[in-house]
């Protein structure tokens, strides 16, 4: 049995690079994969057929990142690469059941998921292995996985933008009155109270230097921040977080409350020295607030759905949320499509392999449809938006000898100078 690995061996270069130069864009949506082929070639496994660059005719854009999909699984025998499978796809792939929901659309310049690289502040999954295997052979595209479900995703949140614009936000009122007033996490005996557990919810657990969990002076700072950024609407959270009943009792009908000398004033100043906490939330805005049948707070895909699942997978160190396959013409009962990776506070380190009777791992496949995919907002159209030529110019300026490879700009020579400022940066791929 192949064993799943995360001591940062030689060929994770090849993951952590696609996912560092995500947040660029290259005029062939395809190069976004193909510039790290290069890293991939040279750190792949003894005699593992690597794939080429494919410009042919008939060879799309999302049998590229498919085909590159499939390799990070083949060489990695790791499932990390699933956190980054979420749910929006590009403008030309919107729509059309192209590519299998577990392959990372990496045209999509936003930083999806939880945003963190190597996802080593989490083990949900413990040390379990897992042995990647295909459904499908040689298409390889339905992906087969030995899964336990835990839970359901019940009612859905806010997400991370509505709450830092001041939306309104009662859809998050009515999850925090019910989230369970057991919380313990890791094993401890001290029962969490709702508002730590929301405030860790929205930063992942994780404070500046990636800190896990995070420190509890970040804490703090989360009501005066809430109050700053979401103005009235945030009285509503603060009044749950104060009298649970009042997540389903005496509702205001519209999003505005009287003042009360309780809170801040909705014009208070964040002092800058204790903006750790608004600093920590911005990392991570493509994210949505859910609670789940059992009461668990989690912070999962914008895609995110009621009934939605949410599952412990052996090799994925975070849980991922599957949505079962409805349509009777499939045939097969065990196939979902993949909705992105989630943060469950209380299930991020092992807590479900600790649950008495132990988890109960079954078979279940995952086919290709994204019917769920969602358009680019339009908000995250401003970022950072350079080609191919200016990523290498920009990393090169960490390597001032490389003037030759930004004149070749060619697949092996770019990928070499990426692997060359990564592995200057080898606390990025540890965290």
């Amino acid at each position: 049995m192949t064993k799943v690995s995360f001591s940062g061996e030689p060929h994770d270069l090849f993951l952590d690079t696609l996912i560092r130069v995500r947040e660029f864009d290259c005029e062939m949506r395809r190069d976004k994969a193909y510039c790290a082929y290069g890293i991939g070639m040279r750190y792949r496994p003894r005699g593992f057929p690597f794939p080429k660059p494919d410009y042919r005719d008939g060879f799309t854009d999302a049998d590229a990142f498919t085909q590159t999909a499939q390799a990070v699984l083949q060489m990695s025998q790791s499932l990390h690469l699933l956190a980054y499978a979420e749910s929006r796809r590009s403008t030309n792939l919107q729509g059309k059941d192209t590519m299998p929901s577990w392959v990372p659309d990496w045209s999509v310049s936003d930083t999806l998921g939880l945003g963190v690289t190597g996802y080593r502040r989490y083990w949900a999954a413990a040390n379990l292995t897992q042995i990647v295997e295909f459904a499908d052979v040689p298409q390889r595209r339905i992906l087969r996985l030995r899964a336990a479900e835990i839970d359901q995703v019940g009612h859905i949140g806010n997400s991370k933008g509505e709450i830092a614009s001041g939306a309104d936000l009662r859809a998050t009122r009515e999850v925090l009155g019910l989230v369970r007033s057991d919380y313990r996490v890791r094993g401890e005996a001290t029962v969490q109270g709702r508002e730590e557990v929301l405030w860790r919810t929205l930063v992942t657990d994780t404070c500046p230097g990636t800190r896990c969990p995070a420190l509890p002076e970040i804490g703090t700072q989360f009501r005066p921040w809430l109050q700053q950024k979401s103005k009235n609407a945030g009285r509503h959270i603060l009044e749950v977080l104060d009298d649970p009943s009042q997540a389903t009792t005496g509702a205001s009908s519209d999003n505005t409350i009287p003042q009360s000398s309780g809170y801040p004033s909705s014009g208070l100043r964040l002092d800058p020295q204790r903006a750790a906490f608004a600093n920590n939330f911005a990392l991570r805005m493509c994210l949505k607030l859910f609670v789940t049948d059992s009461g668990l707070l989690g912070s999962g895909a914008e895609a995110i759905q009621p009934k939605d699942s949410v599952w412990i997978i052996p090799g994925s160190r975070v849980p991922l949320v599957m949505r079962r396959l409805t349509d009777p013409a499939h045939g097969y009962p065990n196939r979902y499509q993949l909705v992105g990776a989630a943060y469950v506070h209380g299930l991020m380190h092992g807590e479900a392999l600790m649950r008495d009777p132990p988890l109960n791992f079954q078979t279940m496949i995952e086919v290709v449809l994204s019917e769920f995919a969602l358009p680019i907002d339009s908000r995250l159209a401003g970022r950072r938006n350079e080609d191919r030529k200016t990523l290498i110019q920009r990393l090169a300026g960490r390597n001032q000898g490389h003037a030759s490879i930004i004149a070749s700009n060619s697949i092996s020579s770019t990928s070499s100078l990426l692997g060359s400022a990564i592995a200057e940066d080898t606390a990025f791929a540890s965290r």
